[in-house]
C-alpha cells in the first residue's frame, strides 16, 4: 500500500462469521476503513414457517441481516466512525467512489430474478438460523 500511495481502504466487505468483531478491531484501525458491508448473506437453507427453504436467487434473502444480532460490531463500527451498508435482498447495489459510498438502482437486473426493486422479498423471510451465534463471546 506504501508503494502504491494507497493511505486507507474504503470499503471492507467482512463475513457474517462469529469472529468479524475481532476481525473489525485489526483491519479497520490499520486501514482506515470508512465502510463496513457484510458478505455471503442468505446463503444458508433456513426454516420459514416450519418449512425447510433451500437456496435460490429467485427467493430473495431469507432472513435479514440484523444490527441488533451482531450489537458487538454494531458498537465497534460506530465508535470507529466507519458506517454499515447492510444489504436487504440479492443484487442490491451500490457505488464506490472518492464521493461515497451511495446505493445505485439495479431494478432491471432484479426483475430478471424475480425480486422486488427495493426491500426482501419475493419470499418471505425467516429468522437467521445463527441468531445469537454471531458474535463470540467476549469478542
Amino acid at each position: 500500500m506504501k508503494d502504491a500511495g494507497i493511505s486507507n481502504i474504503d470499503l471492507w466487505q467482512g463475513g457474517p462469521e462469529s469472529n468479524v468483531v475481532a476481525q473489525a478491531r485489526v483491519i479497520i484501525p490499520a486501514f482506515k476503513v470508512k465502510y463496513f458491508q457484510p458478505h455471503h448473506l442468505g446463503t444458508r437453507a433456513t426454516k420459514v414457517d416450519g418449512n425447510s427453504v433451500g437456496f435460490s436467487l429467485e427467493y430473495g434473502l431469507h432472513f435479514p441481516y440484523l444490527e441488533t444480532e451482531v450489537p458487538r460490531l454494531t458498537d465497534y463500527l460506530k465508535s470507529a466512525n466507519a458506517v454499515a451498508y447492510n444489504p436487504v435482498n440479492y443484487f442490491d447495489a451500490w457505488s464506490l467512489s472518492k464521493d461515497g459510498f451511495k446505493s445505485q438502482d439495479n431494478a432491471d437486473v432484479k426483475a430478471v430474478y424475480g425480486l422486488p426493486a427495493t426491500g426482501p422479498g419475493p419470499g418471505k423471510q425467516g429468522p437467521n438460523p445463527r441468531a445469537g451465534q454471531l458474535e463470540c463471546t467476549g469478542a
